[in-house]
């Protein structure tokens, strides 16, 4: 219910319940609750924190799960996007070019984690998996006969010509 209130306008009706029962507990508190939080709102962020992800990790997907839920468009781009996006570019281009860079990465990633698809891979990163993001870069590393990953975060359509 509190994650309600902050996440909400005190206008809002989906919240009148919230200070009507406050009212019944505590009617000074709730009239200062209302007067406090006005027409204003806040982004509540419910982090995992049982997940066995790194801290920083946590956060971020909680952050970037509270921008959805809430229809706002974060416009930011972190290496986790950036990851995913390359690969969707390769998928994308196939065999088209010189070198089938998709289908050299699955060979990669089959090497350096054997047992992980792309496709699991790709849904990991979406979930801001720190594990995925570090096997992405191995199996990039790989591909690429030795060249790190070099994300180009705030940046979510350039031109690579790799």
């Amino acid at each position: 219910m509190f994650a309600n209130f902050l996440s909400r306008s005190s206008g809002d009706p989906s919240i009148k319940g919230f200070y009507e029962n406050y009212v019944k507990l505590d009617p000074d508190t709730a009239k200062m609750l209302r007067n406090v939080r006005k027409d204003g709102q806040y982004l509540v962020a419910i982090c995992d924190y049982h997940s066995g992800k790194r801290f920083a990790d946590v956060v971020l997907k909680a952050i970037f799960d509270a921008c959805r839920a809430m229809g706002l468009d974060a416009a930011v781009q972190t290496e986790f996007d950036e990851a995913q996006r390359l690969l969707e570019e390769w998928e994308k281009k196939g065999g088209s070019g010189v070198r089938n860079f998709y289908e050299d990465f699955e060979k990669a990633l089959a090497k350096t984690a054997p047992g992980i698809s792309v496709s699991q891979l790709r849904s990991r990163l979406k979930e801001f998996d720190t594990d995925a993001l570090n096997l992405f870069h191995a199996a990039f590393k790989e591909t690429m006969g030795g060249l790190a990953f070099q994300p180009q975060s705030g940046n979510p359509s350039p031109s690579s010509e790799l």
